[in-house]
């Protein structure tokens, strides 16, 4: 059973184990542009002759990380004011929507207010004809009053136009 431990199948096409060869190989990764570079030692080229040129490659990738820094920084900066930007315009969006709201509420109130006064007339007209009597102890044109001062709340003119304008633009 001698010998059982090394046997392959392919003895002369690959290596069983890590040999060292006796050199240094040095492998400088940077996100710097992509780059990869490799300063491999050989008996004819000695880490002593390479390592000024590891340190050089060192040295010069220091201001282009400086560089890449500051694009991310202001591409950072750029999506913050970006952000800000949609963020403001959808403030302004909702804004404007409740505003667009309230005017609306203000048109359908004049509608209701005129509609109501119309009704509130025939009620007068009808009070001549058939007099007035008493509901819970108030008499009909009491109630009249009562009806024609709630219609009349909703007229959004109470204070003008600009103050039409400004209740839209509060709150």
């Amino acid at each position: 059973m001698e010998g059982a431990g090394k046997w392959t199948a392919l003895p002369h096409h690959h290596q069983t184990g890590l040999v060292s060869s006796g050199f240094l190989r040095v492998r400088f990764d940077t996100y710097v542009n992509g780059r990869s570079r490799d300063w491999i030692e050989t008996s004819k080229k000695k880490m002593a002759i390479i390592l000024p040129d590891i340190v050089s490659a060192i040295i010069a990738a220091g201001p282009l990380l400086a560089e890449a820094a500051r694009e991310r920084d202001e591409r950072h900066r750029r999506y913050e004011q970006e952000q800000a930007e949609r963020r403001e315009r959808q403030r302004q969006q909702e804004i404007d929507h409740r505003r667009w709201s309230r005017f609306q509420d203000h048109a359908e109130n004049w509608r209701v207010r005129a509609r109501l006064l119309v009704f509130i007339e025939e009620l007068r007209c009808r009070l001549q004809i058939e007099g007035d009597a008493d509901i819970e102890g108030r008499p009909l044109s009491e109630w009249i009053v009562w009806a024609e001062e709630r219609a009349l709340s909703l007229d959004p003119f109470q204070n003008g136009l600009k103050g039409l304008f400004e209740t839209i633009n509060s709150a």
